[in-house]
């Protein structure tokens, strides 16, 4: 969980923490969270998921000492601890020591912490205004956005309808959007190889999951199938187009519609995927059609669209 309050000697409480005079005077450099502020102090700044960071951000993509900052004379520097998902200053993975400049954004998890320098000792904060946290994306590919909180689901080994739990469902979608919210972040800086590495664990656990009897709810599995058809796009590796056909098939619900056209165009450029799988998801759909709205009958016969034998652009008859 991500939130924006102090965030100096233990996790986010919402409050100040005092400082006394001569930790002021060192916190000439502070990290801003967006409308927080929160000084660095001279030495080590540890940031990470576990109970001894100074800088603690609770999320699964976070290690639980992912990184730190050193603050010893004129300037502070970042280290990567050997992160599992890296950290990034602006469009950069950092590797070893990285000297930081103000104006320059740290990026860990979903977490966008912009360095600033203090000029005035006794200033408390640096005034935020909304048209700064609305900017569009800088020319360093990392802008000023709101971290989803998330708790992770643990997919049960038993088959559980959905209805039984919606409070899991819907952390269960969190946790994976918190996911999407990183991978987002690295495709815009044209990272697709962390992008792939971000959203292959979730996917393929929401799969396994399908497979056990734990169905995603339907916002999940439309969120599930986007990004893996986006993953094929990207990577050209039809193991994604199998992914998003698979769950589907298993939950017995269409593709949305945006998803099928990207679906259709990448096939119409490349063959990829497991043919016989999109035929099989089709003859599923069309046996349980009935019992379906108007609009996702619809969807089902575009689904035709995919089946080789038709092309790729063409409509069921």
């Amino acid at each position: 969980m991500i939130s924006y309050g102090s965030m100096v000697r233990g996790r986010f409480d919402g409050q100040a923490q005092a400082t006394s005079p001569e930790e002021e005077l060192v916190g000439h450099y502070w990290l801003r969270l967006g409308p927080r502020e929160v000084p660095l102090r001279e030495g080590e700044t540890l940031i990470g998921r576990g109970d001894g960071c100074q800088v603690v951000v609770n999320e699964a993509m976070v290690s639980r000492r992912h990184a730190r900052i050193v603050l010893s004379g004129a300037r502070p520097y970042l280290e990567d601890l050997g992160s599992a998902n890296g950290t990034f200053v602006n469009q950069a993975r950092v590797h070893g020591f990285h000297d930081l400049f103000p104006g320059d954004h740290i990026f860990i998890g979903t977490c966008d912490m912009e360095v600033i320098r203090v000029v005035e000792v006794d200033r408390p904060t640096v005034p935020v205004f909304e048209d700064e946290l609305d900017r569009p994306t800088p020319s360093s590919g990392v802008s000023a956005f709101d971290p989803a909180s998330a708790a992770r689901v643990t997919l049960p080994k038993s088959p559980i309808p959905e209805f039984e739990d919606s409070a899991a469902a819907k952390a269960e979608l969190e946790w994976f959007e918190t996911s999407t919210h990183l991978a987002d972040k690295m495709f815009t800086m044209g990272r697709v190889d962390a992008a792939l590495r971000i959203l292959e664990g979730p996917l393929k656990e929401i799969l396994d999951g399908a497979r056990l009897g734990r169905l995603p709810s339907a916002a999940l599995l439309d969120v599930v199938g986007r990004y893996a058809v986006k993953l094929a796009n990207d990577t050209v590796d039809g193991s994604w187009v199998d992914l998003a056909i698979e769950t589907h098939l298993l939950s017995g619900r269409p593709l949305r519609e945006e998803t099928i056209q990207k679906l259709a165009t990448l096939r119409a450029k490349a063959p990829i995927g497991n043919d016989a799988l999109i035929e099989q998801y089709y003859e599923q759909l069309r046996g349980v059609m009935a019992s379906f709205s108007p609009a996702d009958r619809l969807l089902s016969e575009r689904v035709a669209c995919l089946l080789p034998a038709l092309g790729p652009y063409s409509e069921p008859v």
